[in-house]
């Protein structure tokens, strides 16, 4: 196992991955904070939670656009919508609680 040491809205974070999850999570957390920085830009009193939901749905909302061009252009069908909306449920509960801890 790795440490990843990131911010991510403001905050330090340490994570703890895989040789092989590193360099998709380092990715993932930068893409999180182009999406946040373009939120706050937009809305300068959004606070550090709503901007966290914001890029959440953002993100989901990019997921399932994809699941559905890619159904539409193949015979797999992948993800069904039932567990892309329990994977968004499942990320949404994690920004949740990693933001009771920081308050």
């Amino acid at each position: 196992m790795e440490q990843l040491d990131t911010v991510v809205l403001g905050r330090e974070y340490s994570f703890r991955c895989s040789k092989n999850e590193k360099d998709n999570l380092v990715e993932a957390v930068n893409y999180f904070n182009r999406l946040s920085s373009q939120i706050q830009d937009s809305a300068k009193n959004y606070t550090n939670e709503r901007v966290a939901v914001m890029v959440a749905l953002q993100i989901a909302s990019e997921l399932m656009s994809t699941k559905v061009l890619g159904s539409e252009n193949s015979s797999e069908s992948g993800f069904s919508m039932g567990e892309i909306s329990k994977k968004i449920d499942s990320i949404v509960l994690k920004i949740e609680s990693i933001l009771k801890k920081t308050k």
